[in-house]
């Protein structure tokens, strides 16, 4: 078994590739022999070799790498709020902030909880808690 040229390798399905790399596998019965001739490492080889085992062709397809939860997201309403602001004023990053900032004042401070760090507060301009239009005067 030959070398494998890396632009014959390149120009491949990556699901194609990956049933080669794991049918070379199976050939050689050897993951050190494998990954040098695909010129990887012996756990990209292991890692294949593994999802194919266990799910098969559709384990060698590209999994999504979008996190499954995000807690520190912005919540909706200020991200609506922002982008409203944002295409009223036109103002950028740090002139929104402090033209939002009646806004993040009462969601800071609604937002705080006992065990909360102070310096947030001040760092931060948008705090978790419920919006709460300011008054025209404060404009």
């Amino acid at each position: 078994m030959a070398d494998l040229a890396y632009q014959e390798i390149y120009h491949m399905n990556p699901v194609k590739a990956r049933k080669q790399l794991v049918e070379t596998y199976q050939e050689t019965g050897s993951i050190s022999y494998t990954s040098r001739l695909w010129h990887t490492s012996r756990n990209v080889v292991r890692k294949w070799v593994k999802r194919y085992e266990a799910e098969g062709e559709e384990g060698l397809k590209d999994r999504s790498r979008r996190p499954h939860h995000s807690p520190r997201q912005t919540p909706k309403e200020i991200e609506e709020l922002v982008l409203k602001a944002r295409k009223e004023t036109g103002l950028g990053r740090k002139r929104l902030a402090i033209y939002l900032t009646p806004y993040a004042t009462y969601c800071a401070v609604m937002g705080l909880k006992e065990n909360a760090n102070v310096e947030k507060v001040f760092i931060l301009p948008f705090g978790p808690g419920k919006l709460k239009s300011p008054s025209p005067s404060s404009k």
